[in-house]
């Protein structure tokens, strides 16, 4: 489930369970764990947003968890499939004290899951924030 453990649950059908970063020169990749908690009724992509010190959107990547193989409208409870992305990041990425974000979509409209963290809260605009950890 990844190197660092999360609980955070979309909509009721997903959870991020998990998550690994790693910093090489100016690309952060970061592996996502989801599960499935019901069978989702629909195919959805994942987002990783990193934000800058002042709250900007400096990188981006959306990728469907199981990069489009294994859509998650083809999961059953207790599945857990990775979602792989890469972004492109400012060389002070590390130095500073930049913000992930992670949340689900449906690409057919854009529209954002709810999510809540561990402790049923729901997050502000359907994302849950990781911290930044190289795991070299």
């Amino acid at each position: 489930a990844g190197s660092h453990k999360v609980d955070a649950t979309f909509n009721d059908q997903l959870r991020l369970i998990g998550y690994e970063t790693k910093i090489e020169a100016n690309r952060l990749e970061v592996t996502l764990y989801w599960q499935a908690i019901a069978a989702p009724d629909q195919p959805y992509t994942a987002f990783v947003h990193l934000l800058n010190p002042a709250g900007e959107l400096v990188a981006q990547s959306d990728v469907p968890p199981g990069q489009g193989i294994f859509p998650t409208s083809a999961w059953q409870p207790g599945d857990v499939v990775l979602s792989q992305h890469q972004l492109d990041a400012p060389a002070d990425t590390i130095a500073n004290d930049y913000t992930i974000l992670i949340g689900l979509y449906r690409p057919i409209d854009g529209v954002r899951l709810p999510v809540t963290d561990a402790k049923g809260m729901p997050q502000s605009n359907d994302a849950i924030e990781i911290k930044m950890m190289n795991d070299e």
